[in-house]
């Protein structure tokens, strides 16, 4: 009787149907559930994670900070062998990418970002060794979102099948799109492919674009909602953009305007009204029949950011206008061109003969 008056006093606190009762809490995008005996227990447990929370959850915190409380863990869970062994793969592999980083700014992306250059930097190292060296990425990933309660995303870190890499790096420049272009014969595919190249836009962003948000008057188009595959009901569904800055207003050009307007129908309420699977599907196609370096659909959006990077814009207004929170986000999402490299020698090299 007294966990069925605690199930009514204690807010987040449930109770399943063989009798044990747990409490289920979002913190910071992240669902946190745990079971217990009783109610009291499970109310306990969550005082102190949320306790934890208020102590650990400065967003302003460095990761070489962090890692020296991840360091002091390891010497309770393991021997000081193992403990040596790991500081030592810790500061080789895993500090020199995120040194500089807090820790509110890791996420998926920037995961994603750290193992492919780990993989391509140490292409010598055998799969093994590579796995171990993930794995124990995602061991402190993982720390990091249990105890810091900041949505890192960990799972992004899968192992190392084969020596053979997806070049996330790859992006197309103007020529490249140009070819793939000349091949896409639907219109709707073309207007599509267009929006994500030149704007950045993000797939789900794409496909939740509804006409109702074009101003003709002001050549703008808001961005407030993304469609994306529910895990449940397996449908797509529009949720709340990604990012608070996700929620922003592109200006288009009187070309983009002319595209759009070619292709209003009535009785429509998307832009694009496709599947996500489809439109890939599609995409992938067209790389084939252009004969184009192949590249992911979400790629065009690097492709995007790193053309408009090279092109001497304003960071901040690229940021601003791909829904980017901070200005490391755009720099990750720039590739390198080998032009911009050989440039730099040159400006060394006249530096030297002054």
């Amino acid at each position: 009787m007294r966990d069925n008056m605690s199930r009514k006093k204690y807010k987040n606190i449930y109770q399943t149907k063989d009798g044990r009762w747990y409490y289920s809490k979002m913190i910071r995008g992240y669902r946190y559930v745990k079971y217990f005996d009783t109610a009291h227990e499970a109310y306990d447990a969550l005082c102190k994670i949320t306790s934890t929370m208020i102590q650990n959850g400065n967003k302003d915190m460095s990761f070489p900070l962090f890692l020296k409380d991840y360091q002091f863990y390891m010497t309770l869970k393991y021997e000081i062998t193992s403990c040596i062994s790991k500081e030592y793969t810790i500061n080789k592999h895993i500090l020199p990418f995120f040194e500089k980083m807090k820790i509110s700014e890791i996420n998926a992306f920037i995961l994603k970002q750290w193992r492919y250059n780990f993989i391509i930097k140490n292409a010598k190292l055998s799969i093994n060794h590579k796995n171990h060296v993930i794995n124990l990425c995602k061991l402190i990933m993982k720390y990091l979102q249990e105890n810091y309660f900041y949505l890192t995303g960990y799972e992004q870190l899968i192992k190392v099948k084969e020596n053979v890499v997806l070049d996330e790096k790859a992006y197309w420049d103007f020529k490249t799109y140009h070819r793939f272009n000349q091949v896409v014969q639907n219109t709707q595919d073309q207007l599509a492919f267009h929006l994500l190249f030149y704007y950045g836009l993000r797939l789900g962003e794409l496909l939740g674009l509804q006409w109702k948000r074009i101003d003709w008057e002001k050549k703008i188009i808001k961005i407030y909602q993304q469609k994306v595959n529910d895990r449940h009901s397996h449908k797509q569904v529009l949720k709340a953009p990604k990012t608070k800055t996700s929620r922003r207003i592109i200006y288009l050009t009187d070309a983009t305007v002319t595209m759009l307007k070619s292709q209003q129908k009535e009785r429509e309420d998307f832009i694009i009204p496709v599947s996500r699977t489809t439109l890939r599907r599609r995409f992938n196609q067209y790389q084939k029949e252009a004969q184009v370096p192949f590249i992911t659909i979400h790629q065009l959006r690097h492709s995007c950011i790193t053309n408009m990077y090279y092109s001497d814009n304003d960071v901040k207004a690229i940021g601003q206008m791909v829904g980017h929170s901070n200005q490391t986000m755009t720099f990750y999402y720039t590739h390198q061109k080998d032009e911009a490299i050989i440039q730099l020698v040159n400006s060394l090299e006249e530096k030297m003969k002054s």
